[in-house]
This record gives structure tokens, sequence and C-alpha cells, in this order.
């Protein structure tokens, strides 16, 4: 690692990039221990507080963790999810060969509240399916998902084992039909105290929020509420440029703002 020492960046700054680029890279991979603070400072010429700093932002983000008397250990076991090539995120990570499990915390029939009946096209106070389960990618829990189905749609679902289907393959299946439109929000947050001890995670941790609605034709069918562990997954987007015409390879990709009501 070679750091900039007439650069404006802060040295810490480009030590805890450097490292964390190395961790997302798969150079240093998970459970993997890394040098000690004062034998990393020797090798880079830093003092020991500098390379402290950067590995106290690397224990915050989540990337490595330490072990009291042990050492430093890489923890950074991440799955990717391409937001626009597939909205299912459980069919790319069968398509990965991730190992997946769930957990499911509570499902039933609930009222529909505003924010779910404006989703669904409901009225406040009709009955919907609703299941919310902790998935696990890779034996790590990632994911606390709530999904509500209107209950037309929802067939055998409340009472089947859920943590071990897909929903969405369920749906489909069932009605003979293909969910093929996609509304989805994307928000950054911090995870809370409920949401951290859900996901097993000891500190607090920032993580996405996706509000999904899924459609067949005209009309909604779910609505998908899911937290993601920002140290689990990351998103992708992958598309082509066609700078002549000024177009993407997508109809559309931007950011929907929330109304007030939302």
């Amino acid at each position: 690692m070679q750091l900039n020492h007439s650069s404006p960046t802060p040295l810490y700054y480009q030590l805890r990039q450097m490292i964390r680029n190395n961790i997302v890279d798969g150079v240093w991979q998970d459970g993997m221990m890394l040098p000690s603070e004062t034998q990393l400072a020797t090798e880079l010429k830093l003092s020991r507080q500098t390379v402290k700093q950067a590995y106290d932002g690397l224990v915050q983000e989540g990337l490595v963790s330490r072990k009291r008397g042990k050492g430093t250990y890489v923890t950074y076991r991440q799955a990717e999810f391409n937001i626009m090539q597939e909205p299912n995120f459980y069919q790319q990570m069968d398509d990965e060969r991730a190992v997946q499990l769930a957990k499911t915390i509570e499902k039933g029939f609930v009222k529909a509240d505003a924010h779910v009946a404006k989703r669904l096209r409901l009225q406040v106070g009709d009955d919907v399916a609703c299941i919310k389960r902790v998935r696990y990618i890779n034996d790590l829990a990632s994911i606390i998902q709530t999904v509500y189905i209107k209950k037309e749609y929802m067939g055998e679902l409340l009472d089947i084992d859920s943590s071990a289907i897909s929903w969405h393959k369920y749906v489909e299946d069932y009605n003979h039909i293909y969910l093929n439109l996609f509304e989805m929000i994307i928000n950054a947050i911090d995870l809370d105290p409920y949401e951290c001890d859900l996901l097993e995670v000891g500190h607090s941790t920032p993580g996405f929020r996706f509000m999904t609605t899924y459609w067949h034709d005209d009309d909604p069918i779910v609505y998908n509420d899911r937290v993601f562990r920002g140290d689990a997954v990351h998103l992708a987007l992958r598309f082509s440029y066609d700078r002549e015409n000024n177009t993407t390879k997508y109809n559309e990709f931007g950011i929907l703002r929330q109304t007030d009501e939302d």
C-alpha cells in the first residue's frame, strides 16, 4: 500500500480506503487477520493513532471486527443485488448458489394502513395477508422482509411453512400469472435497535430500505418492504449507454420523490 503524504486527503482516510478496497475486491477475505496497528504503523511509517483511526472506521462500517487479545479480522461477506436485472433477490442468490434460509417472525391477516392501502389500491382497514421474516444468506442474517399480499391472491400461503419458499414464485404459480411490473423506492437508513436485534448486529450500522410494489399488468398484488443490512448487501446497476442518442439500455432509472402522504 502506497500512501500519498503530499495529498490533502488525510492519511488515515487513504489507508482506510486502501484496506476497504482490498476487502471488497476479495484480496483480504472473510476471517483473515489484519496486521496489528503497531505492525502496520511501522511498515507504513505512520503513527499508531493514524492506523487506529483507519481501523476504527472499518469497524464502524462492519468490514472488520476486533477480538480482544487476538487481533482485527475481516468480517465482510456481501452479496450483490442487481436491482435492474432481477427484482427477485432470492432468485439472484439461487443463481449464485448461495445458501439461503429464513426465520418467520409473524404471519396472518392484518388491516391495511394508509401506506399499504395506497400501494395495493385498497381501502384503509381492508384485510391483507402479511408475512414477516428474516432472511439468511450464507448463514448471515441479511434482510428483514415484510410482505403484504392481496388476500384473493395469497392462496394457502399462510397455512404452509412460509420460511422455506419464495413467496414471489408461489404467487405466480398459484395464480398462473407473472409479476411483470415493479415500482421500487430505496431509502438509506440507520438500523434501529429492533432491526439490529433481528439481524444479529451488535452495533448501529447503515442499511437500505426497499419498498417495492409488484404488479401483474394493471393490478398491484404484493407490497414488499425490505430492510437490508448495509454491510451484508451492496447494490449494483449494469447498463449500456448510447452517447449518440443520449439513452441507456433501460427505459427508466432515477429518483422517485415521495409525497408528504408517504
